[in-house]
């Protein structure tokens, strides 16, 4: 404290301040305190007064002191005490003046000290400096302020003497000092910097360099790893291709484990007795030119049994061991082993592609391209071999050309390579081994031969008897014996190794030398077959039947029988037909070679060593046993002892047919059981060796037998018996490929075909045998792909057929009796598959679900200018549909052909030539209409004599309408001047015209296909009328194609006058009312008709032609965008990725009020007022030009640029009150855009008629008053166009729902590339009608909701794959596929909903699979949910009923033949059944917000409101220019 009383004030004032203070702060401080002193009142006016006469006498003072000191007198005194007071004023004036300059200076100084305490900051001695500094002017300032705090008095008084200004003096003498102390030190300070900056810079030098040492080490390291992980990456992209290029190759099969066994045996042989064997032929000068490549090919031939196969073997051992770098394939044919001639390609190039990549060590990538080419065709395996072999020297070795297989199948292998080894290309060397037959012979006349005969093998034969004789080596005997006795065995075996064999069996089993002396002097026999007599007839009598059963079995097995299996086989032989095979009848394994041996041999399977195989030693073996069948029987033996295929026949036979086997198998834990009832499980099929081989072979085995009666009854019996399904499964389970579609590369254009499951004289001879047979086929065509995939052991649903339609198939069938989970009916009063069926089907459905009708098309007897029409009407009230009303009518073929027959030009959406209404109230058969009259009969209408050609039928009691989207005539029809038939033979017909059809060239195999579903769709889908095509082609190429003398005056009447002369065609005048004034709080702004989104629309022209280029040719609606669009789509076209988007409204239930008045908008012209592209509110040219490109996705290829030849929509309205068809409205216009199966709708109680028009234009028209007006819907998305838009009004008659199905592309077709997806668009909207002006005023928008169906690459255009069915709350969209697919979708938001939240869908949960048929044809399938309010058993009970299948029309027929033809089981009844929706659909679930592949995106609702007509600029109309200067 008294240290702090001892401190000056102006420091005392500076602490005690609390704020932070900085020098400059203190510095403007101490120069206000001085400011003030100077401006006080008394210091001024001192220093204005007296400082001028200070300085004046300051001035002469010298002068002065000068006078004073020449003549001292008294004035001395009074000039010295005068000087005093000037002395004294001058030290007063001065302290200010000092005080103000010093503090003038401070403000520099202070700014270079702060500098130099940034700069030097670091250094101590400048600290110190700079601290004394500050010290100096503190005590500066507050001697100043001291100073300043004085009075004057004070002051003058204390200038009396220096004193007072010493202190000050020093002050500023310290302030000088340590300026130049600064001054001094700042060299110093900045020289030791330098030194420290270049030692600093030094020691940073000398850690670069460490760092760039460890940089450089880092970036090798990283570069050695980055190496090493390119090298991974091509490792493991080398080992994916190389796994692909197997899985290309093998096609779900093992290749090569016969050529690698083989391979091992000859090996062995080799190595065993004998070890120096085929020396002479590495020796050989012919052999030497094949191996030296001096020739390309070589045959080696020898007799039977002369070591062939160990001669290959011991060639491919040299190969590799003397040529590393060569390719080496090999092929062993075998005789019980059938290998076609892909299968030899495919053996071939997986070894030598594995040798290729051994060297290689990569796959290059036109290697790798070929695992996306077709690997059914054979071409693509032998371009593949090609191009390893052009890179890779080979040598291709073929063994045993003459076993098994039959000679053009191996024939077209060694001609293959046989070719390559003639090429240049890398050496390719062929090697062919067989006996001397003479079609091999002139086959391989070219190649060089080596013939293998005694002399040339006799030392390999002597070494082989040393070797293999340890006994005569050891005997006791001279040296001189032994060599006779191993002469003597040398010249009995003339080369042959097999007979060697023999020789050393027999030799072997002598006991003593007395017994090989007496075996040599009796000698074996000459010949081995006489040999194998003598062992067979060695088996004992009681034991030769059991060994004929063996032999049997093992010489006509399909494939080696495994030991299990020939052990069970033979157990079956003595079971009674009919019953149970008793396990204790199993043979015991030892006896099989106890008795067979050495004709049967039983080796390890490689794969599985606890499955042993047994085959026949030797082919010859197999020969002589064909040969010699009877070679047991004996005269004094009772029994047949034959070797015969009919036992192994019978046994298959027996063994499916087993009573255990009447249930089907049942699952548990992985395995299957028998079922013994009650689905309790029986005994494992693991212990049942032989189910899988009888499921695969049985029939295969009969059709080596004769059909006799009673084989022909026990095939019938077991094909009607439940032991059939049985088999059926089994084959699901273990027989691959058993139900797939196949193509005989040969015969292509006989289409896809089904592997023949019936002995051919069961067929042919028995008496059910054709029936049955076409019965099965029909139902493989229907469920064949669901065994295949979803019953098979690694499927969805193994073993579970009852997932099938049984009871759809028909009463006649003989598998519809057969257990199924789901009730299935079909609407058919018979179905007799025998026969060539004529009938053609066609149905309707009411909008309930409760009736439908059948429509059979049949020749009527005696005239064929008429059809004979069966109409069926059949109810579903109850738990099976029943028959309410038949009817027999005729109707006249004349404008059949319009509707069915090929056109000149193509047309879109062809529509069918029958069609009902709803109400079953008006039917349509070709060009006649008829009505329903009071007793339920169809009666024909009259009235209509200018209607030959309609699209779209509608009604409502008396009044129905007649809609036509495009024109098509008589003169459109190629003139065969025949009538439709249907095709009894389509092969043999369609073989005889194949060429003139285009149909793609074959190649020579008979392969699967990738998809056996996709594969008979390429076959039946093929170019035609009806199943259209659309994609690219110019609008007046379309018009060129028409013939010069075919443009008469009707075809060009569509010139200038066209649009006056359609308008003055229309009954009606346009007319709109606003109706209600009053806003409801469900209703969308009419701003949003402005603020809603614009779509423009793609490039886009569509043609109706097939293009039979492809191999896919399934006629379907592709699209080709030229603009250049965004995100790339990658979902599939399937309801289980959804998403639903929707507008928050929801119905209201306020009555709306009338405005009076009405508004008339007449026009002359009607297609000014319609927009190009109803799809798109852009402004700008370009896009609606987009609008166009894409609206022209349905545009008719008929049609010319501009107004010329454009499709004219027509609509006409009939009333038949006075019995007879009168047009009470008719609306015409020309539309460049064309809409898919989108009828007219009648309004359930007013005269309202909603039609789509096309280009997204609805029409609204009141027929009773003749009026009508337009609005436009507007698309979910941009670039998008409608496919089709359905109208329905609700029960109440108050809600309009309309449901659009929209596509577009996302992205631009590649030239030359697969064409972009379509990314369909389910939009639903719910529109409120005016209560009092319902048919005159617009609706509103009440509810709207977009889902996205995924992506599509191409929609049939006369047969979309999707059908709606409604409820008043709900729309339900299903699709035609393999699967029942169903989409909830609802018509209004519910109450609970959440306004901000969009309204889902939902989707059906659990699989329920449909017939083939449904995806195929398309048939439509139709989903009515549960009715609330029945009984209980059928509250749950949905129906699903499948539409009539109906025949794709066949392409353009070649000339000379008769019209339309088509198969017989293309056409078939409707048919349904009934499923439960939560059991068994497994009910329903919300479909997540960002399903359904819009890449989860959340997008506001758009589209769905109805807008008024918008002008729109027309590039030809409006176009009206003027050049522009600037």
């Amino acid at each position: 404290m008294a240290q702090y009383a001892r401190q000056p004030k102006f420091i005392q004032k500076c602490l005690n301040t609390s704020e932070s203070i900085t020098p400059n702060d203190v510095l403007q401080s101490v120069e206000q305190v001085e400011r003030d002193s100077s401006n006080k009142t008394s210091t001024r006016i001192i220093r204005k007064v007296l400082e001028p006469v200070i300085t004046v006498m300051v001035d002469y003072s010298g002068i002065l002191d000068t006078l004073c000191q020449a003549d001292p007198m008294p004035s001395a005194v009074v000039w010295g005490g005068l000087k005093a007071v000037v002395e004294c004023s001058k030290r007063y004036i001065d302290l200010y003046s000092q005080i103000k300059s010093q503090l003038q200076a401070l403000t520099e100084r202070l700014s270079r000290l702060t500098k130099y305490e940034k700069l030097f900051g670091h250094s101590t001695e400048m600290q110190d400096v700079l601290r004394a500094s500050y010290v100096n002017i503190l005590r500066f300032w507050s001697k100043v302020v001291e100073e300043c705090d004085r009075s004057v008095p004070v002051v003058m008084m204390r200038s009396v003497t220096s004193i007072s200004t010493k202190r000050l003096d020093e002050i500023l003498e310290n302030l000088a000092d340590d300026a130049n102390n600064i001054a001094r030190l700042v060299p110093i300070i900045q020289e030791e910097m330098h030194r420290d900056e270049i030692e600093e810079t030094s020691k940073e030098r000398r850690k670069a360099s460490l760092a760039r040492h460890e940089l450089s080490k880092w970036i090798r390291e990283q570069r050695k790893e980055k190496l090493e992980l390119a090298e991974e990456r091509r490792r493991n992209e080398n080992n994916v291709r190389q796994s692909q290029i197997h899985e290309w190759l093998r096609r779900g099969s093992t290749l090569n484990e016969s050529n690698f066994r083989h391979q091992t045996r000859g090996i062995s042989a080799l190595k065993g007795p004998g070890e120096r064997t085929c020396g002479w032929l590495l020796k050989d000068g012919t052999f030497q030119e094949w191996i030296n490549e001096n020739s390309s090919t070589l045959w080696l031939n020898a007799p039977p049994g002369t070591g062939k196969s160990v001669l290959c073997a011991s060639v491919v051992r040299h190969i590799k061991e003397t040529r590393p770098l060569s390719g080496i394939a090999y092929q062993y044919y075998r005789f019980d082993e059938q290998c076609s001639s892909m299968q030899a390609f495919r053996n071939i190039a997986e070894q030598l592609f594995e040798q290729f990549h051994d060297q290689l060590q990569d796959i290059p990538d036109q290697l790798h391209t070929f695992v996306r080419k077709n690997n059914g065709d054979p071409e693509n395996i032998k371009k593949f071999i090609e191009f390893i072999v052009s890179e890779l020297p080979a040598y291709i070795l073929i063994d045993g050309l003459d076993e098994g297989t039959e000679w053009p199948e191996v024939y077209e292998v060694v001609q293959f390579f046989e070719e390559l080894a003639c090429m240049t290309l890398p050496a390719v060397r062929l090697w062919c081994s067989s006996q001397d037959r003479r079609w091999i012979r002139q086959s391989l006349e070219h190649f060089k031969v080596i013939q293998v005969d005694e002399h040339r093998n006799s030392s390999d034969i002597e070494e082989y008897l040393k070797s293999s004789l340890p006994r005569i080596r050891s005997l006791d005997i001279d040296v001189g014996t032994k060599i006779l006795i191993l002469y003597d065995l040398k010249r009995q075996t003339r080369g042959n190794f097999l007979w060697a064999s023999l020789m050393v069996e027999a030799i072997s089993a002598a006991a003593s030398l007395e017994d090989i002396q007496e075996l040599i002097q009796k000698g074996l026999p000459k010949d081995y077959e006489v040999y194998y007599d003598r062992k067979l007839r060695s088996i004992k009598a009681e034991d030769r039947t059991l060994a004929s059963k063996i032999l049997s079995c093992i010489v006509y097995a399909k494939r080696p029988l495994y030991l299990q299996e020939l052990c069970e086989a033979v157990g079956v032989c003595s079971t009674e037909y009919g019953k149970n095979m008793n396990n204790r009848k199993t043979l015991f394994k030892e006896k099989v070679l106890e008795l067979c041996a050495p004709l049967v041999e039983v080796r390890e399977e490689k794969q599985n060593k606890h499955r042993n195989v047994c085959s026949l030693t030797h082919s010859s073996v197999r020969n002589y046993l064909v040969k010699k069948r009877d070679i047991l029987q004996d005269d004094g033996l009772s029994g047949n002892f034959s070797i015969t295929s009919a036992e192994i026949a019978d046994v298959c036979l027996k063994y499916l047919s087993q009573p255990r086997y009447r249930r089907l198998l049942i699952k548990k834990d992985d395995t299957f059981y028998t079922n013994i009832g009650d689905s309790e499980p029986g005994e494992d099929i693991h212990s049942h060796q032989l189910l899988g081989y009888a499921a695969k072979y049985w029939d295969k085995h009969l059709d080596e037998v004769a059909g006799t009666p009673d084989r022909c009854d026990k095939v019938q019996q077991f094909v009607i018996s439940r032991q059939f399904l049985t088999c059926l499964q089994v084959q699901s389970l273990l027989v691959e490929g058993q139900f797939n579609f196949w193509f005989k590369m040969t015969h292509e254009w006989a289409g896809p075909q089904l592997r023949r499951v019936f002995p051919r004289w069961f067929v042919m001879n028995c008496e059910l045998g054709r029936s049955l047979s076409q019965q099965y086929y029909t139902f493989v065509g229907e469920w064949g792909y669901f065994l295949g995939e979803h019953a098979s052991s690694e499927g969805s649903c193994p073993g579970e057929l009852d997932h099938c339609l049984w009871n759809s198939l028909g009463p006649e069938h003989f598998l519809h009796k057969n257990k199924s989970r789901y009730k299935s009916f079909l609407f058919a009063e018979k179905n007799n598959p025998e026969g060539v069926d004529t009938s053609r089907y066609f149905n309707r459905i009411d909008e309930q679900g409760n009736e439908v009708q059948v429509i059979e098309l049949q020749k009527s007897e005696g005239d064929e200018s008429q059809w004979n029409v069966q109409c069926q009407r059949w109810s579903l009230n109850g738990h099976r549909p029943k028959l309410k009303h038949t009817q027999s009518l005729q109707a006249s073929k004349k404008s059949w052909n319009l509707y069915d027959a090929p056109l000149r030009t193509p047309v879109i959406n062809r529509p069918p030539p029958v069609c009902c209404t709803p109400d079953f109230k008006y039917l349509h058969v070709s060009s006649q209409i008829f009505s329903l009259s009071e007793t339920g009969d169809y009666v024909l209408l009259g009235g209509l004599e200018d209607v030959s050609y309609l699209e779209e039928l509608a009604s409502n009691g008396r009044y129905f309408a007649v809609a036509t989207r495009q024109k098509v005539t008589h003169r459109d029809l190629y003139s065969t001047g025949l009538d439709d038939f249907i095709m009894q033979n389509f092969e043999d017909f369609f073989s005889n015209t194949v060429d003139d059809v285009n149909s793609s060239s074959a190649t020579p195999s008979s392969e699967k296909r990738s998809d056996g579903a996709s594969s008979i769709a390429d076959s039946l889908s093929s170019a035609n009328s009806s199943k259209t095509s659309l994609s690219i082609e110019s609008i007046e190429d379309t018009a060129q194609d028409r013939l010069p003398e075919e443009l008469d005056e009707e075809s060009l009447q569509l010139d200038s006058d066209t649009e006056l002369s359609s308008i003055e065609t229309n009954s009606a005048r346009e007319s709109w009312s606003e109706g209600s004034t009053e806003y409801h709080s469900d209703e969308t702004d009419d701003e949003d008709q402005w603020n809603d989104w614009g779509s423009g629309a793609s490039d886009i022209v569509a043609k109706d032609t097939p293009d039979l280029s492809d191999s896919d040719s399934e006629v379907s609606l592709n699209i080709e965008v030229a603009s250049s669009f965004g995100s790339k789509a990658n979902s599939e076209a399937n309801h289980s990725d959804l998403s639903t988007r929707s507008v928050d409204t929801q119905p209201g239930e306020e009555d709306e009020s009338d405005e009076d008045g009405d508004k008339y908008a007449e026009t002359s012209s009607l297609e000014s007022n319609y927009s190009q592209s109803a799809d798109s509110e852009a402004s700008s040219d370009e896009e609606n030009e987009d609008g166009a490109r894409l609206e022209a996705l349905l545009s008719n290829q008929r049609a010319t640029c501009g107004r010329h030849g454009c499709p004219q929509v027509k609509l006409q309205v009939y009333d038949t009150s006075t019995g007879s068809a009168v047009p009470v409205f008719q609306f015409c216009y020309l539309f460049t855009t064309i809409l898919i199966d989108s009828p007219p709708v009648f309004h359930p109680s007013t005269s309202l008629l909603v039609w789509p028009l096309g280009g997204g234009e609805i029409l609204f028209a009141d027929y009773s008053k003749k009026t009508y007006f337009t609005r436009t819907l507007r698309c979910s998305a941009p670039r998008s166009c409608h496919i089709f838009i359905r109208a329905h009004f609700s029960p109440c008659g108050g809600y309009l729902h309309l449901v659009a199905l929209e596509a577009r592309q996302d992205e631009s077709p590649i030239e030359g590339g697969p064409k972009p997806p379509l990314r369909l668009t389910l939009q639903v909207s719910t529109h409120r009608l005016s209560l009092h002006k319902t048919a005159r005023s617009p609706p509103r928008l009440v509810f709207r909701t977009a889902i996205p169906l995924g992506t599509t690459t191409f929609i049939y255009a006369s047969r979309l794959p999707y059908s709606l069915t409604w409820t008043p709350k709900a729309v339900y969209l299903t699709k035609s596929s393999l699967t029942l697919d169903v989409i909830k979708v609802p018509l209004f938001r519910s109450d609970a909903a959440d306004a901000a939240e969009p309204v889902l869908a939902e989707v059906s949960r659990g699989p329920v699979f449909l017939p083939r048929s449904t995806e195929l044809f398309i048939r439509p399938v139709y989903y009515f949910p549960p009715v609330p309010g029945v009984k209980a058993e059928r509250r749950d009970q949905a129906t699903v009923i499948l539409g009539a299948q109906a025949p794709m029309p066949m392409p353009t027929p070649p000339p000379g033949t008769k019209g339309m033809f088509a198969r017989k089981h293309e056409s078939a009844p409707p048919m349904g059944f009934f499923v439960q929706e939560q059991a068994q659909m497994g009910g329903w679930r919300k479909l997540e917000s960002g399903e359904g592949g819009e890449g989860g995106k959340e997008r506001a609702p758009r589209g769905g409101k109805l807008h008024a007509k918008f002008e729109k600029f027309d590039r030809v109309e409006d176009c009206d220019i003027v050049p522009y200067f600037f």
